[in-house]
């Protein structure tokens, strides 16, 4: 007998035998051919026509029931806008710089012997501009709703308002320090412009100011 063969005296070699079930692996999947899964799409593609056909005559047959899923039409956007005289307000004058504008300035009163605030407007149609107490404007004016047509983006405002010290980290990166020299600190404000539908159908371009 080979060596690998031998079997040591008194020693019974035990083989056991297992009768447990094979465990079945369940799947979600579903093998199926090209022709069937072509099939299955353009039965589904139908499907959603379908239902959005029958959608479309309920709506043709009860066009007084509001049905919110049918909403096709295209909500507008509404603006508010002043008038004076029955002028549409457009703008103000400046009366300061360009880097500094000025729409609302002070005035001394000799009668009431107090500081009054005005502003000179311009109303759409009206070749000058008409100086009014800025609280009397806002007070007596008439505020109307215009829909917006289209919103253009403009360059941006950046205003300066002043300088500061820079800081920069410390060199063992903890902490940051003050040095000597300065920085800007500039505000940009994003700007913007509006096409509008007037109350007499005529479109008018108007910046944000014009707004409220």
């Amino acid at each position: 007998m080979a060596k690998n063969e031998e079997i040591k005296a008194g020693v019974e070699k035990e083989v056991v035998k297992t009768t447990a079930p094979v465990k079945e692996v369940k799947t979600d999947k579903i093998e199926v051919d090209a022709d069937t899964l072509r099939e299955l799409i353009n039965q589904n593609k139908k499907f959603q026509q379908d239902i959005i056909d029958l959608q479309k005559n309920a709506v043709a047959q009860n066009p007084n029931q509001g049905m919110e899923m049918m909403k096709t039409a295209k909500k507008e956007t509404l603006l508010k806008m002043r008038k004076w005289q029955d002028k549409y307000f457009i703008g103000f004058v400046n009366k300061g710089k360009d880097s500094k504008p000025l729409y609302v300035y002070n005035e001394y009163n000799p009668q009431t012997h107090e500081m009054v605030q005005f502003c000179d407007v311009i109303l759409d149609g009206q070749k000058d501009p008409v100086k009014l107490e800025y609280v009397e404007f806002l007070r007596e004016s008439e505020r109307v709703l215009v829909k917006m047509k289209k919103k253009i983006e403009l360059e941006d405002k950046i205003t300066r308002q002043g300088f500061v010290q820079k800081k920069d980290f410390a060199d063992n990166g903890y902490g940051m320090f003050e040095t000597m020299v300065q920085v800007p600190v500039d505000v940009i404000e994003k700007q913007y412009a509006f096409v509008v539908e007037l109350e007499d159908g005529r479109e008018l371009e108007i910046t944000q100011e014009c707004i409220g």
